[in-house]
């Protein structure tokens, strides 16, 4: 019988031993409000951390997250429940962030770095509701405007 091979001769790179970075809780609310230090604070911590990714990456993933936020408000106007059940069947489109996020950081570290990938990983994993996308965009909206800023900052 002959032998069978593959048909890539190039074995996957970072080997099969590479594991993502375990997820951290993000927590959006405090006693039921939204914790306003993630549109302020945190979003320039992070900003600052994901200064060295391109505009046009993160742009990619920002338009990716506010066409699934647009797709949730024609779905479901702004009736509550309808929210609910609309971001249940675009949770696991939401999900796919952490596939992209580590598929851009495995095909270059260096223009997607751990930080980046640390970002949709802890995201994703703290995302359960409707009410944790909604927050979570408000964050990811403040993160990409302080990131216009520290951007710009380094090519001057």
């Amino acid at each position: 019988m002959p032998e069978l091979r593959s048909r890539n001769p190039n074995p996957p790179r970072g080997g099969s031993g590479w594991t993502p970075p375990a997820p951290q809780q993000v927590v959006y609310r405090t006693n039921g409000r939204f914790d306003t230090r993630l549109v302020d604070q945190l979003a320039d911590e992070w900003a600052q951390k994901l200064a060295q990714v391109a505009e046009s990456q993160m742009r990619r993933f920002y338009e990716y997250v506010m066409g699934l936020r647009r797709r949730l408000d024609v779905e479901a106007g702004l009736d509550t429940e309808k929210r609910r059940l609309a971001f249940q069947s675009l949770h696991p489109e939401f999900l796919m962030l952490k596939a992209r996020a580590i598929y851009a950081n495995r095909r270059s570290e260096k223009q997607f770095p751990t930080d980046a990938l640390r970002f949709f990983i802890n995201h994703t994993a703290s995302v359960k509701t409707v009410e944790d996308f909604q927050d979570f965009c408000r964050h990811f909206e403040a993160v990409m405007a302080f990131h216009k800023a520290y951007c710009a900052k380094d090519r001057q």
